[in-house]
């Protein structure tokens, strides 16, 4: 697929996600006599799932654009390098909360 198109389809996948985030959440609790767990799974699938999905492609996508981009450097075929900056980006956010 030609990078054009991936953009293209990316930002669809992303206003998907958007588009399907909810504002409020205005589904009731449970049922009392019944067990949480499938109430709660079916919660997280509608409202978190898809923004969640259209984050979560995007790094693969990444990935393969910094391939394309660094071919010719030594470090080209390595893209786990941004692996270890998000690491490292999180482990600072960890260490920096109170």
């Amino acid at each position: 697929m030609r990078p054009r198109a991936q953009v293209t389809l990316h930002a669809l996948v992303l206003a998907a996600g958007l588009a399907m985030m909810p504002l409020a959440l205005g589904i009731e609790a449970p049922p009392a006599d019944a067990s949480p767990v499938g109430w709660l799974l079916a919660l997280l699938a509608l409202t978190v799932g898809p923004p969640f999905v259209a984050i979560a492609a995007t790094a693969p996508l990444l990935q393969a654009w910094y391939a394309r981009v660094r071919a010719g450097y030594a470090d080209g075929k390595n893209p786990y390098v941004l692996y270890a900056a998000s690491n490292l980006g999180s482990f600072l956010a960890l260490m920096s909360y109170p």
